[in-house]
């Protein structure tokens, strides 16, 4: 297994190539270029959704595209995209987390509770609401004392159980 940063690495190596990708299409070229995979299943997480990909025998899987549930006879890379990834917010109810996303902490217009000062984490308060109209009312969000609310997500999670080493000083 290989882990690599779809972004930052697979700009270095595209570009060298006067390629340019971008989303799932950036996915299988950066697993094929710089990783050089022949066989395997990839998985690209960004901060909005992750995307998910076979190669097979040194080429992408492709297949019908499909919009809205109706393919369109149109060949293009077979990558599912998922709406859950670092920025994905909990959904949670009085038993506890009962989903995550799809809405990400970007969308809804919240900074991420872990990358707060903690100075500013005066009085916390869990509250639950609907980020965007038509949101189902139980993500999940702290209110702090000065009445900002900021979002629990996936990185949070991963960030307080310590799966995240800390950033050196730059």
């Amino acid at each position: 297994m290989r882990i690599f940063q779809g972004a930052a690495v697979f700009v270095y190596c595209v570009c060298s190539q006067h390629y340019l990708f971008s989303t799932f299409a950036a996915s299988v070229m950066g697993s094929l270029m710089y990783l050089r995979a022949s066989n395997g299943i990839y998985f690209e997480v960004g901060g909005t959704s992750t995307n998910i990909g076979v190669i097979k025998n040194g080429r992408p899987a492709i297949d019908y595209s499909v919009v809205g549930g109706h393919s369109t006879f149109i060949s293009s890379l077979d990558v599912r995209v998922l709406g859950v990834a670092g920025g994905s917010m909990v959904r949670a109810n009085a038993q506890g987390v009962v989903d995550v996303g799809p809405r990400s902490a970007h969308i809804a217009g919240l900074d991420y509770a872990v990358y707060q000062d903690p100075a500013q984490i005066q009085d916390p308060e869990l509250e639950f609401f609907s980020p965007r109209e038509g949101d189902p009312a139980d993500y999940a969000a702290i209110k702090l004392k000065s009445g900002k609310r900021v979002a629990i997500t996936n990185s949070c999670a991963a960030n307080v159980l310590g799966l995240v080493e800390p950033e050196l000083p730059r």
